[in-house]
C-alpha cells in the first residue's frame, strides 16, 4: 500500500508504483494525465473528495486497474483504454467538465474502449458518467458490464466500431446493463443532432443485456 497525499504528484507516484500495488490517494485535487502500464489499484479517500483532472491511460496489454471512490474531471477523454485490459470502475464519477448534452459541445468520451484493445473486460459498478459518448465501445470481443449506474450523454452508451456498413462490422461485444439509468441528454437541431441514448453500429453477434433499468430522453 502506497499512501498519497494531498499535493504529491498522483502520475508520478504511479509510475514508480510496482505491479499489485494499491494507492490510498486523500482527498485533494491532483493535476495532469495519468499513464498505467501496470496492475495497480486507485483507492480514493472518498468519491467526491479525490478529483483528478486529466484523463486516465491504460496503454499496456494484460494489466488489471481498478479506479475506486473519486473522480474525474477534464476536457478530454477521461478514460482511455487503448490496448486489452481488465479495468473496473467503482463508485466514482467520471464528468467531462461543462458538458451540456448538445452535439456541438465537445467530441470527449467519458469511458472509451479504443479498437486496439480488442478483448478488454470493463466493469462499471455504483458510478455516474456524464460525457458526450459516456460509454463508447468501438472495438471487437469486449465484455462491459454496468452495474449500479448512471450514464449520461449525447450517446449514454454506444456500441460502434465508427462504420456502421459491411465489411466493417466487428465480432463478438457483450453489454450487459442491471439496475442502472441511461439517459440520453441532447438538443435536437438538425439531422447531425438525431441520435440516441444507445447506439449500435457495425455490430456482428452483438449482446445486449438490459435488466431492471431506464432508458429515457
Amino acid at each position: 500500500t502506497i499512501n498519497v497525499s494531498s499535493g504529491d504528484d498522483l502520475a508520478s507516484k504511479v509510475a514508480s508504483a510496482n505491479a499489485g500495488d494499491t494507492l490510498v490517494i486523500a482527498d485533494g485535487t491532483y493535476n495532469g494525465d495519468i499513464t498505467i502500464s501496470k496492475d495497480i489499484t486507485l483507492k480514493g479517500a472518498s468519491k467526491d473528495g479525490v478529483i483528478i483532472n486529466g484523463t486516465v491511460i491504460v496503454n499496456t496489454a494484460s494489466v488489471d486497474v481498478t479506479l475506486d471512490s473519486l473522480t474525474i474531471n477534464d476536457s478530454s477523454t477521461l478514460i482511455d483504454i487503448k490496448a486489452k485490459s481488465t479495468v473496473n470502475v467503482n463508485n466514482a464519477t467520471v464528468a467531462y467538465t461543462g458538458y451540456n448534452g448538445t452535439y456541438n459541445t465537445n467530441s470527449a468520451d467519458g469511458i472509451w474502449v479504443e479498437r486496439t484493445a480488442n478483448g478488454t473486460e470493463l466493469n462499471i459498478t455504483n458510478s455516474d458518467v456524464a460525457a458526450k459518448y459516456a460509454v463508447w465501445v468501438s472495438g471487437a470481443d469486449n465484455n462491459i458490464s454496468i452495474t449500479g449506474s448512471t450514464l449520461t450523454g449525447y450517446a449514454a452508451l454506444d456500441i460502434s466500431n465508427g462504420v456502421s456498413q459491411k465489411p466493417n462490422q466487428v465480432e463478438g461485444n457483450i453489454v450487459n446493463v442491471s439496475d442502472s439509468t441511461l439517459t440520453g441528454y441532447n438538443t435536437y437541431s438538425g439531422n447531425s443532432d438525431n441520435y440516441g441514448t444507445i447506439v449500435i453500429g457495425g455490430q456482428k453477434g452483438l449482446k445486449l443485456n438490459i435488466d431492471n433499468s431506464v432508458v429515457t430522453n
